[in-house]
């Protein structure tokens, strides 16, 4: 169990500004050491070479799915899960100034940002240049720095980098969340409404999905998730993640890893951990 007597250091994607740093601020407060760094692996790095307790990743998002870097680096990497955040994403269009520009803009943002707004961006902004970046707190530095940028990002960013908000939740679902995961080394205790995650790599016969769910669906667990990625090792046999409610101390979850160790099939714990609150 990690020490809280000194003031944790949480590593998350920045630079400052990020919807990452939203869902620090949601799990943490504001009395810790915040460790930006430039992309999701180097959130992982700094908590395996002990530079951050822990780490804050985006997982998974309503509209768009998985982030793909996030589970390749739980995969690779002898880590757990140790909690879980929602954070509703409200994107705004920012920049140095508060009206729209007829003409002669860009817009920076991250990739998943655009597709969030891709409905929003096509009606208002057809003819502006979308240029991808690697965080929107950089789209939001980036057009501090030049009047023709244009961002989307949040509220915080706006806040930290001087901006404008020229639209606001120009997402084109109003129910856009973003769950994020908690990393590090911490086995998390029964709290009675928990989740456990693991990956399941299966070989490429018939049946090896089917293998993995039906012990879940006798030992009656919720299955909450299910998103697959090829293996880096064996062509065409792919890791499995899911997610379920318990914890891996109850029972059934008990009940559950036996069965699916005596299978045969690749399994790595990722963590048990309290579930995320909306």
């Amino acid at each position: 169990m990690i020490s809280h007597k000194t003031k944790l250091g949480i590593a998350f994607l920045g630079p400052k500004g990020t919807y990452s740093e939203d869902a620090v601020k949601k799990k943490y407060g504001n009395s810790i050491k915040k460790n930006p760094t430039t992309t999701i692996q180097e959130v992982f790095r700094a908590v395996v070479n002990n530079d951050s307790n822990y780490g804050i990743v985006p997982i998974e998002n309503s509209t768009e799915g998985p982030i793909n870097t996030t589970l390749d680096c739980l995969g690779t990497h002898d880590i757990l899960v140790c909690g879980e955040i929602e954070v509703a994403i409200h994107h705004n269009l920012m920049g140095l100034n508060k009206t729209l520009p007829n003409n002669d803009f860009v817009i920076h943002a991250h990739e998943q940002s655009f597709s969030q707004c891709k409905s929003w961006l096509d009606d208002y902004c057809p003819n502006a240049k979308r240029v991808t970046v690697i965080s929107n707190a950089q789209a939001a530095l980036n057009a501090q720095k030049d009047n023709k940028i244009l961002a989307i990002a949040g509220k915080l960013a706006a806040n930290k980098y001087g901006l404008e908000i020229i639209r606001t939740n120009i997402e084109d679902y109003s129910g856009n969340t973003t769950r994020f995961v908690c990393v590090g080394y911490e086995d998390m205790d029964m709290t009675g409404k928990d989740k456990t995650s693991i990956i399941i790599t299966t070989k490429n016969v018939s049946g090896a999905l089917y293998d993995v769910l039906r012990p879940i669906k006798e030992n009656n667990l919720n299955l909450t998730h299910i998103t697959y990625r090829p293996s880096k090792i064996n062509k065409w046999n792919y890791s499995f993640f899911l997610d379920f409610e318990g914890h891996k101390e109850d029972l059934k979850v008990k009940s559950l890893l036996k069965q699916l160790n005596k299978i045969g099939l690749e399994l790595k714990f990722l963590g048990s951990y309290p579930k995320g609150v909306s």
